[in-house]
Parts: C-alpha cells; structure tokens; sequence
C-alpha cells in the first residue's frame, strides 16, 4: 500500500510502500500504538493509514494521524469499528533508504 498524504508525517512519507498483514475477523484487535489500514468513512473506496490512538469500551478504536494539523482522522469522522480494520502496516519496503519496520 502506497502512502499518498502527509497526515502519517513525518514517520510515513507520500511514496512510502508498506506492508500490510491483513486481519482476521476473530483475532485480536489492533493495539494502540499500532499503524492500521481503514476505509474512509466519508468515502469507503479511499483507504487511510492512521495510528490507533485508543480503544473504547465498546472496541471501536480511536485513530489519529501523527501530524495532526494534516490528518483528517477520528476527530472528524469519529471512531472506527473493530471490523472495518483492513490490516496493521508493519514496514515499510520503499524507497529502499527508508527500509524497516513502522513503529
């Protein structure tokens, strides 16, 4: 998955490739910290990469983009279900320079 925006700035660039491990249904949610893949709630064929801020009691989780000034995140469209997670990105394969895991 290719990195199109700044709001993920500066760990993840426009241009970074990364890989995804996708989610199975019954597995464990996505922990805070963690960088996911979601459908834009505004617009279910754009995917976004956000980082999980926190998860509510009821397990929707809270995602936030680290440049928060550029990201358009839960704040505006609210938290996400558990279910609607695509996957957690876990490194980044390009630009070779840049290679490694996401933290």
């Amino acid at each position: 998955m290719a990195v199109e925006g700044e709001s993920m700035a500066p760990g993840l660039r426009p241009g970074d490739w990364l890989l995804v491990e996708p989610l199975s249904a019954p597995g464990p949610s996505p922990q805070p910290g963690q960088v996911v893949v979601v459908p834009d709630p505004r617009l279910r064929s754009r995917s976004l990469i956000k980082r999980v801020k926190a998860i509510r009691p009821d397990g929707a989780l809270v995602l936030v983009g680290d440049a928060p000034g550029r990201s358009t995140d839960s704040r505006a469209f609210g938290p996400v279900g558990r279910a609607s997670v695509v996957g957690v990105a876990w490194a980044r394969y390009w630009p070779p320079r840049r290679l490694g895991r996401i933290r």
